[in-house]
């Protein structure tokens, strides 16, 4: 038992020498009472401040205080601290990171491209950018990060050692108390009164009365300790760290995808996405709910109802292809094929004529193709069309201009 309990001791302490706190706890019976560490000497011995144990008298003798010998230990190994640190540091920075952008999903480059290369051309609105959530976010984002530069630049005035700190002990517990052989154990101090004091071992400290109550393994103590001694250094070494901080504010101005897409207020575009599989989404952009279009062929106008036209983007080892622009089967208009596609003319799109596409490509092709259906229909149409009206007048309604005038609507392509 003894070895395997100085074999977790070794490798606790294997990043970091072990402190003399710990190395005193180990060696004898001792005290830590106020941020003081106490022997507890040998029966007889006359003190006002003792531990009772089956009436007998253990004496506290004063040792030195907590916050020196922590003062002690970081000058005396110096040298293994500053390496330690050095080793650990980014690690620390990085989990700050990571905690700023812990609510971003996972990394998805294909919406991120969506997102930064193809919506910015398809806003048609730049009033309906939710600036004000951009501000909003920005401002809360710079507090944050003024606060966590202040807690990392500033010197925090300890009221107590680390080492008490990492105990977290109820306010009227002054300490603790560590007894025992080859395993040692350690016992909160509980206050009590005379009156009511139990057979267990019981320590006068400054005229109160306090019982002993189990708390942790020594061994336990020491890993809380050791991970305070090394919050603390790692908190010291941030706040030296200038490129550190320069990198956290480069960071922090970054939007997440969430915040990017919540900022462009796409809806209130008519423009939107969803995901296909996980190299594939789908991208639109809506027309009117209803619109109207003049049929120069029999001079009539028709009312066609609002669809989504879109296109989806794939990606594979980082190469961006994309679909020629659709609606949905069944969607009735001149220039709209059975399958739902949408005929762009002679032309072509962007799409058609490049191997490498560009967020601009992409944005222009869905474009066109929704200009299509909305003025496509000409007198001097250059693209023939697909189901033209007039060989199907069953598949489109006519619309009178009385009614056109009493919905508020006009014709597009006129």
């Amino acid at each position: 038992m003894e070895k395997r309990i100085r074999a977790a001791e070794k490798i606790l302490w294997k990043d970091l020498p072990k402190p003399m706190i710990i190395e005193m706890l180990e060696e004898e019976p001792a005290a830590v009472l106020q941020d003081k560490l106490y022997q507890i000497g040998i029966p007889g011995e006359g003190s006002e401040n003792y531990l009772e144990v089956n009436d007998r008298k253990y004496p506290l003798i004063e040792l030195e205080s907590l916050t020196f010998l922590e003062e002690s230990y970081k000058e005396r190994h110096s040298d293994e601290i500053s390496k330690w640190v050095e080793r650990n540091v980014e690690e620390e920075i990085r989990k700050y990171l990571g905690e700023l952008r812990k609510k971003e999903e996972e990394k998805d480059p294909l919406l991120e491209f969506i997102v930064d290369e193809v919506f910015p051309h398809l806003i048609q609105d730049l009033s309906k950018v939710n600036l004000s959530y951009f501000k909003r976010l920005r401002e809360e984002r710079e507090k944050k990060l003024r606060k966590f530069i202040q807690k990392k630049t500033e010197k925090k005035r300890r009221r107590s050692s680390i080492f008490f700190e990492s105990l977290k002990l109820p306010r009227d517990f002054p300490g603790i108390v560590v007894l025992g052989t080859k395993r040692k154990h350690s016992f909160a101090l509980k206050p009590t009164s005379f009156s009511v004091r139990s057979f267990m071992p019981t320590l006068f400290f400054e005229g109160k009365v306090y019982e002993l109550a189990y708390f942790l393994p020594l061994q336990n103590l020491s890993s809380l300790y050791m991970n305070a001694l090394k919050k603390e250094f790692l908190n010291e070494a941030v706040k030296k760290k200038e490129e550190a901080l320069a990198k956290i504010k480069e960071e922090e101005k970054k939007l997440t995808l969430k915040e990017k897409i919540r900022m462009l207020n796409l809806n209130a575009q008519g423009i939107g996405y969803r995901k296909i599989s996980k190299n594939c989404y789908e991208i639109y952009v809506k027309t009117p709910n209803k619109y109207v279009l003049y049929n120069f062929e029999d001079g009539k106008y028709y009312l066609f109802n609002g669809t989504k036209v879109s296109m989806r983007i794939t990606m594979r080892g980082g190469r961006i292809t994309a679909e020629r622009p659709s609606v949905h089967r069944g969607y009735k208009h001149p220039f709209v094929f059975s399958d739902g596609r949408i005929c762009p003319g002679p032309a072509g799109l962007p799409i058609d004529k490049k191997h490498h596409l560009s967020g601009k490509d992409i944005a222009e092709s869905l474009q066109i193709a929704k200009n299509v259906l909305l003025y496509g229909l000409r007198e001097d149409e250059d693209i023939v069309p697909a189901h033209p009206i007039q060989y199907h007048p069953e598949d489109y309604r006519e619309i009178t201009p009385e009614e056109m005038r009493r919905r508020g609507l006009r014709a597009l392509n006129l």
